[in-house]
């Protein structure tokens, strides 16, 4: 098992870049507190930051804009969608889903902020994206 501590730090933070890639869309994305220019100097130009939730709703570990994230790739398109919060983009709940998981004391990935809709939400993550990328619908 290797542990965060047996990285040499040149590999841990050298580039990875891979040309193939050519956008990137990160929705509520994760590890980014502590990233500095350095870190994002290789990345692409073609970037969307989707945010889940606003206030209380908001999870700090994904807050690209606290984390400094946002400000690393100012050409980056950002959105901020509410009412959500860090679970509201997984598939949505069966009407049992929320008791099972009170249950069984797991996180609570059924409970929505009061007046979301997670169905309307994926169809908006989707345009979002479609938008950003020039993709279009064949009908």
């Amino acid at each position: 098992m290797v542990f965060w501590g047996d990285y040499n730090a040149d590999v841990w933070n050298r580039s990875y870049k891979d040309d193939r890639v050519k956008a990137v869309a990160a929705l509520d994305p994760g590890l980014i507190h502590g990233l500095d220019a350095m870190n994002a100097e290789d990345l692409v130009d073609n970037v969307l930051l989707l945010g889940l939730g606003e206030g209380e709703d908001r999870l700090l570990a994904t807050d690209f804009n606290q984390s400094g994230l946002a400000q690393l790739l100012p050409q980056a398109e950002q959105h901020i969608l509410a009412p959500a919060n860090h679970y509201s983009a997984l598939p949505v709940c069966t009407d049992i889903g929320p008791a099972i998981l009170e249950d069984e004391e797991d996180d609570p990935v059924c409970t929505d902020p009061e007046e979301a809709d997670r169905a309307a939400l994926h169809v908006r993550i989707v345009e979002l994206i479609a938008e950003q990328f020039g993709l279009t619908r064949a009908d």
